[in-house]
């Protein structure tokens, strides 16, 4: 059955409505997604933390089922407050949510899109025997103290574990697969409630070189060569499990080389573009 969903942050499938920032970045996506055109509509929202912010967006006929809420900055830029990093991500969930539940009971299942800056310690040990493996049971330990007076990597890390209490890494997941993981937390009865890491696996620079050196001959002469054939990890270096959705979700991931070889082709893609442009 077609659902009718909410998409913050967006960049659909069956009926959706995206959330953007500016009738510009409405323009945009619509310009990528044309053969959608017919499925999509719009909700401008310039500043998620605004009270009220989500108070129009949420409303729609026929109403919503699903809302995915995957807005959230990830911006290094000069700022001379933390909060700049925290409050969007924070009251940007709590704002969404509070609105819901006021203006759109049709709802049946919220998915918040975190990050794997929400579960890890960076200031734990990279490498450990035995290897730490982190689930969905850990949190990174920084405090709403440390997150207002250390750095933007601090303010960042705590944004994600404090957005999702609302409600350096070197692991990856292909975005189709975590778009096809949304699509199963949204719609599947036995994800409710629950809370799911998507990762592929390890990866370094050097895996990253090697590939894209064999795979793509017009890259070989921009990509660093570094000492071809070696993992660029040392044993025992940090990883995070995602067994949890593959028995529940059902997820299925994508190799590595498949990866990174899509997605360098799709860049340079771009980049002719914006050279005949």
């Amino acid at each position: 059955m077609s659902k009718r969903i909410l998409l913050t942050g967006a960049n659909g499938y069956h009926s959706v409505r995206s959330v953007v920032r500016s009738d510009a970045k409405a323009q945009q996506v619509l310009s990528a997604f044309a053969i959608y055109k017919s499925q999509l509509d719009f909700g401008i929202v310039p500043d998620i933390t605004s009270p009220g912010a989500f108070d129009q967006v949420v409303q729609s006929d026929p109403p919503f089922d699903i809302v995915i809420h995957t807005a959230s900055p990830f911006l290094y830029r000069v700022i001379t407050d933390n909060r700049e990093f925290l409050d969007p991500a924070i009251k940007g969930t709590s704002e969404i949510l509070k609105l819901i539940q006021k203006h759109a009971p049709s709802v049946k299942r919220v998915v918040l899109t975190s990050s794997c800056a929400a579960i890890v310690n960076f200031a734990g040990e990279y490498v450990s025997d035995p290897q730490k493996i982190y689930t969905e049971d850990d949190w990174n330990p920084t405090t709403w103290e440390s997150a207002l007076t250390g750095n933007q990597n601090n303010a960042y890390q705590a944004s994600k574990k404090f957005a999702e209490l609302a409600d350096g890494l070197h692991v990856y997941t292909d975005v189709r697969d975590l778009a096809e993981a949304h699509l199963q937390a949204a719609t599947l009865p036995e994800a409710s409630g629950q809370r799911f890491i998507i990762c592929e696996g390890q990866v370094s620079s050097q895996n990253i070189s090697d590939i894209l050196r064999k795979n793509i001959p017009e890259l070989k002469q921009r990509t660093p060569k570094g000492s071809p054939g070696e993992k660029g990890l040392q044993d025992g270096s940090f990883t995070c499990s995602s067994e949890k959705a593959k028995s529940v979700l059902g997820v299925t991931y994508r190799s590595m080389e498949d990866t990174f070889v899509d997605l360098a082709k799709q860049l340079l893609e771009l980049e002719k573009k914006e050279k005949a442009n």
